[in-house]
């Protein structure tokens, strides 16, 4: 099953096609229907802020509407009828938080920063609803359980294992109370995350490199040059700036002037904080789980992987550094 589970609506896909005046053609939201492009990579050029919403809303209540009906198939759970499922909720909410995510992280402006700001702790929601979900966790608990009792293929077998170990990874064996817990605490991560971001968003808006004497910029093409010093009359300053003069070779040496952090926030601390936060509060989350534990979304954003905290956490879901 992928990371990330995707999903349209009906109802909400209405919402998403809007006039953009009176007498003109409707504009069809991008992320509504299936790119028509090479590779499906994303038409960057048509989407627009207002598109991101609309089209999210639409995702997760059909991804809703395809997990009631995952858990309310009569039928005994297969690898077509549960784990394929789970895989194709929908290619609406798949579409629209890859580019949100993407973009947040390589290439996000104030406005999108916004959009994700208010979609992320909704989308966050949502993943603990699906994943701490009894009647579908059932289905794949019974898949993963009959394994090798049925001739399935190597590569049914390894989906259903990796879906299973997503689910008790997102606290699927947890008692209520316990999950409950999870779900604040993946709460204040996101938070977390949004906030450090956001520094570093505004701490690479204000980094700069200037260097004073051309001479110490022989080597790069002159195009590099000529828009170091673009750069630096558009910021008022005499010389050359630019993030490109960190390529800078030889024995040469400049002086980088670039903020450790913004607003008195260290990023290195706050980075910190988020794994402290992590691994601490989701091993207090996993106390008494008999062989294994919740491992966060977010911990993926901070470098964390399963292997790390099987170190960190042990078998018990216990601190054990």
């Amino acid at each position: 099953m992928k990371p990330i589970i995707f999903g349209l609506c009906c109802m909400a896909a209405a919402g998403a096609v809007f006039l953009t005046g009176c007498g003109k053609q409707e504009r069809e939201n991008p992320f509504m229907k299936a790119y028509d492009t090479p590779y499906d990579i994303p038409p960057f050029d048509k989407i627009q802020i207002s598109d991101y919403e609309p089209a999210f809303d639409a995702g997760i209540a059909e991804a809703k509407a395809s997990i009631d009906s995952i858990t309310a198939n009569a039928d005994a759970p297969t690898f077509d009828n549960t784990i394929l499922a789970l895989d194709n909720l929908s290619p609406t909410l798949d579409r629209v938080v890859s580019v949100m995510f993407a973009l947040a992280e390589a290439d996000a402006s104030p406005e999108l920063a916004a959009v994700n700001e208010k979609l992320l702790p909704k989308y966050t929601a949502f993943t603990d609803e699906m994943m701490m979900n009894q009647a579908l966790f059932d289905r794949v608990k019974t898949l993963y359980e009959n394994i090798d009792t049925v001739n399935q293929p190597l590569d049914e077998r390894r989906a259903i294992t990796d879906t299973y170990t997503q689910f008790v990874r997102r606290g699927a064996l947890l008692s209520p109370e316990k999950q409950s817990e999870l779900k604040e605490v993946n709460g204040k991560l996101t938070d977390l995350y949004l906030k450090y971001n956001k520094n570093l968003l505004n701490s690479n808006n204000t980094f700069e490199i200037v260097v004073e004497n051309e001479a110490d910029l022989a080597g790069l093409p002159k195009n590099t040059v000529d828009n170091a010093a673009a750069e630096a009359k558009e910021r008022g300053k005499e010389g050359f700036l630019g993030a490109l003069l960190e390529n800078l070779v030889d024995d040469r040496t400049v002086v980088v002037v670039a903020g450790c952090g913004v607003g008195g926030v260290s990023f290195p601390h706050l980075l910190a904080e988020v794994a402290v936060v992590s691994i601490l509060q989701h091993g207090q989350a996993a106390g008494g789980m008999e062989g294994e534990y919740p491992f966060s979304f977010f911990s993926a954003f901070f470098g964390f992987s399963g292997g790390i905290v099987d170190g960190v956490l042990g078998k018990t879901g216990q601190i054990s550094l």
